[in-house]
């Protein structure tokens, strides 16, 4: 599975100039879980993220464990602690998957599973809200937690103990981007990672033997291992047809 790994690279070339505060899986303890997405109103709140939709989200899966390492979160700019604003804000989730590198339709309905995840974190006090799109984000923190003690680190713990559920993650890498220019240009990341993924679920969804009348196909076009998986299934359904 290497449908992300490209975008994982051009995410280390943009993060590649500034400095992270790492933390490594086992030195951290994740936030509370609040079961559903918290309320925080205005007047509760201390600041927000990605507000005006400056904010971005991406879940980046790889079978290519050296791209993840043992996991653990990174945090590039300002930690939550140190904020005092409204400020950009980018997560961005790297998934190291076993059995990803199968051709079945399997793998590539797992990564779909994974990418669902960001759906089911709710930590407390971190009222995060996902636009239509899918790769936009912005996040409410309230004051009450800030004083509980929250930091990305705990906060990327929850989402990594969320995508472990899954049997085939064996490893996470959270990482949070609060650095303005950083932060731009990783939205051109997660709105790429998007397209892969409409791209990828509309090909498991019906197979589209026309590939000149599917509005995906400048996406196929581009992504080889996309192109790969719809020829595959075009040609299997064909020979299924021309069998009855």
């Amino acid at each position: 599975m290497k449908l992300f790994d490209d975008l994982i690279a051009e995410t280390q070339r943009i993060l590649a100039p500034f400095a992270p505060i790492r933390r490594a899986a086992s030195e951290i303890t994740p936030w509370r879980d609040a079961g559903e997405n918290e309320l925080v109103l205005s007047k509760e709140s201390a600041f927000e993220l990605g507000a005006g939709g400056s904010g971005c989200g991406a879940c980046l899966v790889t079978g290519d464990r050296s791209l993840v390492g043992d996991g653990g979160v990174d945090v590039y700019g300002s930690d939550l602690p140190d904020i005092r604003g409204d400020a950009p804000y980018a997560r961005i989730a790297l998934v190291y998957a076993e059995g990803m590198d199968e051709s079945d339709d399997a793998a590539y309905k797992s990564v779909q599973r994974v990418d669902f995840v960001k759906y089911h974190v709710f930590p407390e006090g971190f009222m995060l809200r996902i636009s239509s799109e899918g790769s936009k984000e912005q996040v409410r923190v309230s004051e009450r937690a800030l004083k509980q003690g929250i930091n990305f680190a705990a906060v990327g713990g929850l989402y990594a103990a969320k995508y472990l559920e899954n049997p085939a993650v064996k490893a996470v890498r959270i990482i949070f981007v609060t650095v303005p220019e950083a932060v731009s240009a990783l939205k051109k990341v997660a709105e790429e990672a998007k397209r892969r993924t409409a791209a990828l679920n509309k090909i498991l969804q019906s197979v589209m033997l026309d590939c000149s009348v599917c509005a995906l196909k400048p996406v196929c076009d581009e992504v080889e291992e996309l192109k790969e998986l719809h020829f595959g299934r075009s040609a299997a359904a064909s020979g299924q047809g021309e069998k009855k």
